[in-house]
């Protein structure tokens, strides 16, 4: 049993709202038949509007990495030549997952925090053909986001495959699959999506299955290829092949109605708003941004003087029972990270860990 309770402004996985919690506690019902093929059809469609995708999209029981593996084995498998373009250590994880599946992975690294530079991509790409471009929209180890629509369209236009990972942006900044021009998305329950952890999802269109249809991918929960060959088999009665995370997809299918009753863009701008403020009023009490320009808005990396940043996670946890987040990679110890996902994405819930920093310059001190 649980002891202790916090609240969660760290960046994943993220405070869940009354109704969400409340559809968990239903009554279990199985992973087949007409009316569970119903709710999770339901749930295909709603998650598509999230991705502003038409193509296909897979619902995968387990994490966002699930959904990575799943993605990047299909594409890549074998001896497929792939180019990383990395600003961060989830950047670097992305080039480490793509080396498992192929030889032939570089990496384009434009250094911590630094923005990417969409020319020298451009410049990578003329001077050598590549099956795949990974990138990821949401650097989540420093708060940054990164220019996908650009990139998009480097690759639109070509047989490259272009791949995010978009595990802590959909949701909360604008992914428009289609119109820009992204080929494969990979995406998780917990963060933008205002689930709890345990899916994973995959948007793709015809382009990047015409890459898959070429890997012969060797193993069998996260092969694409098989997942398709169960879905005429079993018919309409049973749409996935496995035993799936039936009370989270139910949950999800709730986030999702609530998320989406105004419109996507109106969710997504609610999102930039929000962020704005919540910088700006950091800004006012003297604090320092980590990150000035091209910003995430699912987060905010703030600089901590002195080597305090543990410090202040441990007084938001110890005084006030809030978990927020450390830094990652060369960021550790330098910086805070604070999540603003879901239900605490308010002013309400804002100005408290803003009273709380304003405190801490005194109790910590800063």
């Amino acid at each position: 049993m649980i002891k202790e309770e916090y609240q969660l402004f760290i960046p994943g996985p993220i405070e869940l709202s009354g109704e969400v919690l409340e559809e968990l506690a239903a009554p279990m019902m199985p992973h087949f038949g007409t009316e569970w093929a119903e709710l999770y059809k339901e749930t295909t469609a709603l998650a598509k509007q999230m991705f502003q995708a038409e193509g296909e999209l897979y619902i995968v029981p387990g994490s966002g990495s699930a959904a990575l593996d799943m993605g990047i084995g299909n594409l890549v498998y074998g001896n497929k030549s792939v180019l990383v373009v990395s600003n961060g250590f989830f950047g670097n994880r992305l080039f480490e997952m793509a080396q498992g599946f192929s030889p032939k992975v570089e990496l384009l690294d434009f250094g911590f925090a630094q923005a990417v530079d969409c020319q020298r991509v451009k410049e990578a790409l003329a001077k050598k053909h590549y099956d795949v471009l990974m990138a990821v929209q949401v650097e989540t180890s420093i708060g940054i986001l990164n220019p996908i629509e650009t990139l998009a369209s480097l690759t639109r236009d070509s047989n490259t495959v272009f791949f995010v990972d978009g595990v802590s942006s959909i949701g909360v900044e604008r992914m428009l699959m289609d119109r820009w021009g992204v080929d494969v998305c990979a995406s998780a329950s917990q963060k933008g999506l205002e689930s709890p952890p345990g899916l994973g999802l995959l948007a793709f269109n015809a382009k990047a299955w015409s890459l898959m249809e070429t890997t012969s991918r060797p193993d069998w929960y996260l092969n694409l290829k098989v997942w398709k060959r169960y879905e005429p088999y079993w018919g309409p009665t049973h749409p996935q092949l496995v035993t799936h995370a039936v009370p989270i997809v139910r949950a999800m299918t709730v986030a999702l109605k609530h998320m989406l009753k105004d419109g996507y863009e109106q969710h997504i701008d609610s999102y930039a708003t929000i962020t704005r403020y919540f910088r700006t009023e950091l800004e006012k009490q003297g604090f320092q941004l980590y990150i000035k320009d091209g910003y995430a808005h699912g987060l905010t990396a703030v600089t901590i003087p002195g080597g305090k940043a543990g410090e202040l996670v441990e007084y938001f946890k110890q005084q006030h029972r809030i978990l927020i987040g450390g830094g990652l990679g060369p960021s550790k110890g330098l910086v805070v990270r604070i999540g603003h996902m879901g239900s605490v994405a308010d002013r309400k819930h804002l100005d408290k860990i803003l009273s709380i920093f304003a405190e801490a310059k005194s109790s910590v001190p800063l």
